[in-house]
C-alpha cells in the first residue's frame, strides 16, 4: 500500500552562491538582488550606447546574455574584477 503525501518547510533553506551561480539562480532572492542591482546597473550602462531606442542591445538583451552566465564568467566576458565578484559572494553568503 502507498499513500502519497505533501510536505511543507517551515523553515527558510539559507542558500549557498558560489562563482558558479548563475544571475537566474539568484532572481527569487531579495537579499541577492539588492546586492547585485548596482553591479547590473554598471552592466546596462556598459551595453547601452546612451539611447535606449536605437541601442543595438537593449537591457533585455543584455539581461538575457548574463541570465544563464556563471559568477565567474562575468570576469572575462563583462571585465569585472576577480576581487569584486568574490565581495559579493561573501555579501551574498553572510
Amino acid at each position: 500500500m502507498s499513500k502519497l503525501i505533501e510536505v511543507e518547510c517551515t523553515k527558510k533553506i539559507k542558500t549557498f552562491y558560489t562563482l558558479d551561480s548563475t544571475l537566474f539562480d539568484m532572481e527569487s532572492d531579495e537579499k541577492a538582488l539588492s546586492v547585485l542591482t548596482p553591479m547590473l546597473s554598471s552592466l546596462m550602462k556598459a551595453f547601452s550606447s546612451g539611447d535606449n531606442d536605437s541601442s543595438a542591445i537593449t537591457q533585455e538583451m543584455c539581461m538575457a546574455m548574463v541570465r544563464y552566465m556563471p559568477l565567474r564568467n562575468l570576469m572575462s566576458f563583462c571585465q569585472i574584477p576577480k576581487k569584486a565578484i568574490l565581495e559579493i559572494l561573501l555579501q551574498l553568503n553572510l
